[in-house]
C-alpha cells in the first residue's frame, strides 16, 4: 500500500482602494506552495530495499525498504458604462524527485554455469553456481518554470434596463524553461477580443438569456518538450 501525501500552503493579500466614488484600483499578492509526496507507511526512508532472487533455496534476506500570482485592477465607473484595466502576472515553478528507498534497490541472484549477466562482460566458467548481488540506484526529476503575463481592458455597459454588454481585449505572453534551463516554448498571442451580453428577458430578474465570445489562438511551441514523449 502506497501512502499519498498532497497538501501544501497558500497565501495572499489583496487591497482595494477607493479613490473617488466613481474610481477605485485593487491589487493581489498571492503565493502557493503545495507539496506532494508517495511513501510506504511504517517503512524506515532511510533504510534500502533488499531482494532475494536467487536460485539455491538460501534463507530469504529481508530488506527494511520496499519497491518502490501579481495581480493588479483599475475599475472606473462613468455613467452606463464601467471600464476595468488589469495585469496578471503568475511564476510557476516546480520540482520533481524520484529515488528507491534509502537510495538503494539491492537483488541477490544465482547464476549458473555458463551464464553471463546481461551488460556485463562476465561469464561464469566454473562448474557451479555463483551468487551476486546487483544494486540499482536511479534518481530522476528536475525543475521546471512557467511565467505569463497577461493584459486586459474591458467595458461594462448597461446599453438598457434589461440589456449589459460587455466588450474587452485581452494580449498574454507566456514562456517556459526545463531542467536545464533551456527555453522550451516562447510566444505572445495577438490581442484577442472578449464579448458578451445577459439580456433580462422579463425584467423581473428570474429570466436572463446570456452569451459570450472570445478568441482562442493555437500556439507552436519554438522548441519540443524532450519530456512530452
Amino acid at each position: 500500500m502506497n501512502l499519498r501525501k498532497r497538501g501544501g500552503k497558500a497565501q495572499s493579500l489583496t487591497y482595494t482602494g477607493y479613490v473617488t466614488d466613481d474610481l477605485s484600483i485593487s491589487t493581489m499578492v498571492g503565493e502557493i506552495e503545495p507539496q506532494y509526496a508517495s511513501e510506504k507507511p511504517g517503512v524506515d526512508q532511510n533504510c534500502p530495499s533488499v531482494n532475494d532472487a536467487r536460485t539455491s533455496g538460501a534463507t530469504e534476506i529481508v530488506g527494511c525498504g520496499q519497491d518502490g500570482t501579481i495581480g493588479a485592477d483599475i475599475e472606473y465607473v462613468y455613467g452606463n458604462h464601467t471600464f476595468k484595466v488589469g495585469l496578471d502576472v503568475q511564476e510557476r515553478a516546480s520540482t520533481r524527485d524520484s529515488a528507491p528507498v534509502g537510495g538503494h534497490d539491492y537483488t541477490y541472484n544465482t547464476l549458473i554455469p555458463t551464464g553471463s549477466i546481461q551488460g556485463i562482460p562476465f561469464t561464469n566458467n566454473t562448474d557451479a553456481s555463483i551468487d551476486y548481488v546487483t544494486d540499482r540506484i536511479f534518481a530522476g526529476g528536475g525543475g521546471f518554470k512557467s511565467d505569463l503575463t497577461a493584459f486586459y481592458i474591458e467595458d461594462t455597459w448597461l446599453a438598457t434596463d434589461n440589456l449589459v454588454l460587455n466588450i474587452g481585449l485581452r494580449k498574454d505572453k507566456f514562456e517556459g524553461e526545463g531542467t536545464t534551463g533551456k527555453v522550451l516554448f516562447d510566444f505572445d498571442t495577438d490581442i484577442a477580443p472578449r464579448l458578451g451580453f445577459s439580456w433580462d428577458i422579463n425584467g423581473d430578474g428570474e429570466s436572463k438569456l446570456f452569451d459570450t465570445f472570445a478568441q482562442k489562438d493555437i500556439f507552436v511551441a519554438e522548441e519540443a518538450n524532450p519530456f512530452s514523449r
